[in-house]
């Protein structure tokens, strides 16, 4: 009974990715907790106004993502060729925009005067916003795929990197760019790790 429960993978998901938000939620709050001692009022407010430009930004990822999630797993048996040519047509966009690059390197000086965020925060800005909108693709896809256990692992992973930045700040290494940095890291990593893992999943199910 328990082993027929157990293998639901809805059910099985759901456990999986509640207890990882939990393991991610403990180490959130380490990291913030590091990182507020470590940087002191104004160096933790600079993270915290970074994070709230990222979030303003990305709200629309939140909707967009719903939808992808619904459009796979509405196609039952065809979800990984659906999502195989969602992949597709979704790197064919960043290729054909990525001559925006240039733009985004011209505008990322203007930030900090923008923002009234300082040079280190706010030249990261930019590149965090963006990749918060390509995880944000690949995050769905993922959970659209039912890869939750892949899903619950990059999430503890990055959650991870964040904490190991907070952590080398308290042990006495550099201070704000060392958090900043490892915060473009978890952000980086797990999504070059996510498009391998999906890329993957769905080129071995095309050939199955």
């Amino acid at each position: 009974m328990l082993r027929k429960f157990w293998g639901n993978t809805f059910i099985r998901g759901g456990a999986i990715f509640t207890i990882a938000s939990f393991f991610t939620s403990f180490i959130n709050y380490l990291f913030n907790l590091l990182s507020a001692r470590a940087l002191g009022p104004s160096g933790f407010g600079e993270i915290t106004t970074l994070f709230s430009y990222a979030t303003i930004f990305s709200v629309p990822t939140v909707v967009v993502s719903l939808v992808i999630i619904g459009k796979i797993g509405s196609r039952g048996k065809n979800a990984s060729s659906y999502s195989l040519g969602i992949l597709r047509w979704f790197l064919s966009r960043l290729k054909y925009w990525s001559w925006l690059g240039v733009l985004v390197i011209f505008i990322i000086p203007f930030v900090p005067k923008i923002t009234n965020l300082s040079v280190i925060t706010g030249y990261f800005l930019i590149p965090l916003v963006l990749f918060t909108f390509i995880g944000a693709f690949y995050a769905a896809l993922l959970q659209g795929l039912q890869l939750f256990t892949w899903f619950s692992i990059i999430s503890i992973l990055a959650v991870s990197l964040k904490l190991f930045g907070a952590v080398l700040v308290t042990l006495g290494i550099d201070g704000l760019l060392t958090i900043v940095f490892f915060l473009f890291l978890s952000f980086f990593i797990p999504l070059i790790l996510s498009h391998k893992l999906i890329t993957k999943h769905l080129l071995k199910s095309a050939h199955s």
